[in-house]
């Protein structure tokens, strides 16, 4: 009819006079509407795609979330191939990702992999995919494993690594290693079989194995991962970050440092919010463990600004609760409080267990100190039952296994009944430790605590003596300050009275436990 046909020539005279122009992309959204109108589906939703990409690109989350729906929404009046639905399915994931829904992203995830052909995994099929993938990685590795040679499947195998990447991370925030493992291992071998260098996978199983304390095998893959990135500055920021994961649960903050610029750098060049937000955290993380508790406040109150705007709830709950993490040591707990609570309910939303463990812990330490013991032992039963589900696999999780020991310790210290408590909380502590050495001097500090409690002070001392030397190992010199606060209260040796005090001043900490 005359309408159609003047949707299609608006269509067309808008491309004519635009294709090439600095500005064209702002117009992909609005030939779009006209190619639906004007019944051409098939171009309809090429722009449609194309609009979201751009959205995406200036941090335009949910108006690129609509995009791909509408991309998605012709598939069938246009005939859209298997792999393309995928691929809507997978960005309509990052999307909702990036706007802080995780279990909406993952949904979409399992329906990008159905239109690919794979089945929707279960949990015991994920461990049953390792027994499978291993072998194939292996040969890989050995180079006596071959590249499709059919085009489609070349290009079904690169979408469906790229769906079982985005999977291995959501895995990683949601503290599954099982799925974090074998979803690494389905990426890279799917990546391999394509025949394309993506650098995601093999930076997140260079993660994975890292976890797994295969330190040289982890070392090949983040290798693999920055060679595989060299024209793809987002893959090259995600290898940077996950790499810095890694080397921040050894506690390796120099290692880290760098990488943490680089990401940031390869982020802001390639215009990237997701791991630009990534890569703030991590450096707001790296000052907080260094002590330089107001220089990481800062950084977490412009990511949470920033999130504000790009309505990305995750992050926004990220920017709150390490913020008041570094506020507490400072001695701000009432704002630290307010900023907790807050997260807290934003977290309620999203399925982040690493943030609920994190948020609920930190408020355990706000009320401990505080003086609200009913408070922090409700808050620390919360962080202690996600510690009893889940193994240790994000190193900033820290905090809430300090925070439980630290309310443990507190009860078994004025009723002898609760010692059974502290002494289980102490040991999730140093079974984190294993895991994440960056927790170590925490640990030994910890024990020594328990040790005071049970009336045994020379073991007490001698813990002590050692998380003050791990501490200057790490170059934790909030942990340092701690344990030589606590050696004096054992010992009442003034010496370390005064270091403490030095350390407490450098840091403008006030020791409020």
């Amino acid at each position: 009819d005359r309408r159609r046909v003047l949707h299609r020539r608006a269509a067309d005279l808008v491309e004519a006079r635009n294709l090439g122009a600095p500005d064209f992309p702002l117009l992909y959204g609005a030939i779009a509407r006209h190619c639906v109108e004007g019944g051409d589906p098939l171009r309809g939703a090429r722009y449609h795609a194309l609009a979201g990409d751009r959205a995406m690109s200036t941090f335009a989350n949910r108006e690129a979330l609509g995009h791909f729906r509408a991309a998605l929404a012709l598939a069938d009046a246009a005939g859209l191939d298997p792999v393309r639905r995928a691929r809507f399915e997978r960005r309509i994931a990052e999307a909702e990702y990036a706007l802080g829904d995780l279990g909406a992203s993952e949904e979409h995830l399992f329906r990008a992999l159905e239109h690919l052909g794979e089945a929707r995994p279960r949990t015991f099929a994920w461990a049953a995919s390792v027994a499978r993938d291993l072998p194939m990685q292996l040969a890989h590795r050995l180079g006596s494993a071959s590249v499709a040679r059919d085009e489609v499947e070349r290009e079904r195998l690169a979408e469906s690594a790229r769906v079982f990447d985005l999977l291995a991370e959501r895995a990683y925030y949601g503290f599954d290693a099982s799925v974090m493992v074998a979803a690494s291992l389905r990426a890279v071998n799917r990546a391999e079989r394509a025949g394309v260098a993506i650098a995601r996978p093999y930076a997140m199983l260079g993660l994975t194995m890292g976890l797994g304390k295969l330190h040289g095998v982890a070392r090949r893959y983040f290798s693999l991962a920055h060679a595989a990135s060299d024209r793809d500055r987002s893959g090259a920021a995600f290898a940077a970050i996950a790499e810095t994961a890694f080397h921040m649960g050894e506690g390796a903050f120099g290692d880290a440092r760098a990488l943490i610029d680089r990401a940031i750098d390869l982020s802001t060049r390639a215009r990237d919010p997701k791991h630009l937000g990534l890569g703030e955290t991590l450096l707001g993380h790296e000052l907080f463990y260094r002590g330089r508790f107001a220089d990481s406040v800062d950084i977490y109150r412009r990511l949470e600004e920033r999130a504000r705007r790009e309505e990305n709830l995750q992050f926004v709950s990220w920017g709150l609760y390490a913020g008041a993490r570094a506020l507490i040591p400072l001695g701000q707990l009432g704002p630290a409080r307010i900023m907790l609570r807050e997260a807290d309910t934003l977290l309620a939303k999203l399925n982040d267990a690493p943030s609920s463990l994190i948020c609920a812990g930190l408020l355990a330490a706000v009320e401990l100190r505080r003086g609200d013991r009913a408070a922090a032992v409700a808050a620390a039963e919360r962080c202690s039952a996600l510690i009893r589900t889940i193994p240790p696999t994000v190193f900033s999780t820290l905090s809430g296994y300090l925070a439980v020991c630290e309310v443990a310790l507190d009860a078994a210290s004025r009723e002898r009944a609760a010692l059974a408590g502290a002494r289980s909380a102490v040991t999730d502590l140093e079974r984190f430790a294993f895991t994440l050495p960056l927790g170590r001097p925490a640990a030994l500090r910890m024990r020594a605590a328990l040790h005071i409690v049970e009336d045994q002070p020379r073991r007490a001392v001698s813990k002590l003596e050692r998380a003050i030397a791990e501490a200057r190992r790490l170059q934790m010199r909030h942990e340092e300050a701690l344990a030589h606060a606590a050696l004096h209260r054992a010992t009442k040796n003034v010496a370390h009275r005064r270091a403490a005090d030095e350390l407490f001043l450098e840091l403008n900490v006030r020791e409020s436990l």
